[in-house]
């Protein structure tokens, strides 16, 4: 599993208060605190190194230059400000979706995300019937009161870009952006 992905195996413990609670079966990032002069670490130099993540806080890095405007002016503001990262890196552009202030309840919900492209031959064959790109997602990182994600866009011409939340009550927001590549 990645950072942030949630596992399909759900397990119930009991506990001493009455009802058996539920939870998620993740032991992916669960560790045990030992003290600095446990005698199993006396030879280790404990030394904070690199991030041990699959994503080293990438997010808050996105957020903070959202914030200082280093991508410019957002394509559309809504629930989330969506910005276009072109110089994402060598191989392709990115959406930023940042929203703050934000809650754990914005991020519960997928994202709906469809690229039109300006030629419906530029698709996979199996979506060109459709005439757009399903890229929808659900990994929306929430640090302190922000929210961001990041979602790496085809490297096909784009003629417009589709995006929202729907929640199980129905639609939250949508925007639609044109960008007539």
């Amino acid at each position: 599993m990645r950072q942030g992905d949630l596992p399909s195996l759900r397990i119930t413990f009991p506990t001493p208060y009455g009802d058996p609670v539920r939870a998620l079966a993740n032991n992916v990032y669960r560790a045990y605190w030992y003290p600095p002069d446990h005698p199993g670490l006396q030879a280790l130099d404990l030394t904070p190194g690199a991030f041990i993540e699959d994503i080293p806080d990438i997010y808050a890095i996105a957020h903070s230059a959202a914030i200082a405007g280093d991508f410019g002016n957002p394509l559309t503001r809504s629930d989330f400000d969506i910005y276009l990262d072109e110089d994402a890196d060598e191989d392709g552009r990115r959406l930023i979706y940042i929203k703050q202030p934000c809650a754990a309840s914005d991020a519960r919900h997928n994202i709906f995300l469809h690229i039109i492209p300006v030629h419906a031959r530029d698709l996979p064959a199996h979506r060109q019937e459709h005439g757009f790109d399903n890229l929808d997602f659900r990994d929306v990182k929430v640090s302190g009161d922000s929210c961001v994600a990041l979602r790496d866009l085809p490297a096909y011409p784009i003629e417009g870009i589709h995006t929202g939340q729907f929640t199980d009550a129905g639609q939250v927001w949508r925007v639609d952006i044109a960008l007539g590549e």
